[in-house]
């Protein structure tokens, strides 16, 4: 998804992708998503105009458009390092029948850069029925993306969906280890905060996180090898 269909040469690494994939591609612009909504969705219009972020705007059409046709969703600025049959045949054993691939993201939800989805699939109309009453002010833009329309909001509707066995989670190694997909990471939409905000997340996951965990733990082994003593 784009401004236009006049690319900047950064973010057409989608287009260096390997065979075989979808028989279609399709770049989604701003102008023809609108019409999108207008032709097949039009209850979602007013939201969707209303998102103070061209993000938010991207992300929900992702999902319409999803549970619309089915296929395959790719940022514009994510290079294929495998074909998308390898994917799924590798991440479902060949057995595609649950219609859903999500992965984890690196810090926090599920990806939204690359999805996996069966048309008319009842999760995907559970993700775009939620939408309007997801749309809220979060304080920091960049968390105001990612907990209404971004990562955060996948979590919360899969949380929120009552048949979770219809959806596939992905191995997340393979996907952030660049064994799946060369995420070239234009973040393009984050404002001034992201440059904070995301790292600070990283640094917690990564380094504090552990440590707290590891903390716990020792104070329970502890408290347990205590009570052993004095009994």
């Amino acid at each position: 998804m784009y401004i236009s269909i006049l690319l900047p040469s950064e973010q057409c690494h989608g287009a260096d992708n390997k065979e075989p994939f979808p028989k279609i591609f399709l770049l989604w612009t701003y102008p023809v998503i609108e019409k999108f909504f207008l032709r097949e969705y039009p209850w979602f219009i007013d939201t969707y105009k209303s998102y103070p972020y061209p993000v938010q705007q991207a992300n929900a059409a992702r999902y319409f458009i999803l549970y619309h046709y089915g296929g395959v969703y790719l940022d514009i600025d994510s290079e294929c390092l495998v074909s998308f049959d390898h994917i799924i045949k590798r991440e479902t054993s060949g057995k595609n029948t649950k219609g859903i691939l999500l992965a984890y993201s690196e810090l926090v939800g599920f990806v939204n850069q690359v999805l996996f989805a069966k048309a008319r699939h009842p999760f995907w109309k559970h993700i775009i029925d939620h939408l309007v009453e997801s749309k809220g002010w979060y304080i920091l833009p960049v968390y105001n993306v990612i907990a209404s329309t971004g990562p955060i909001y996948l979590l919360r509707a899969w949380w929120a969906y009552p048949c979770k066995e219809q959806i596939y989670i992905m191995t997340s190694y393979y996907i952030h280890q660049k064994h799946y997909l060369n995420h070239k990471g234009a973040h393009t939409w984050q404002s001034w905060d992201g440059l904070y905000f995301i790292p600070f997340l990283r640094y917690l996951i990564r380094h504090f996180i552990p440590l707290l965990t590891f903390s716990i733990l020792v104070v329970l082994l502890k408290k347990r090898c205590f009570r052993l003593y004095q009994g």
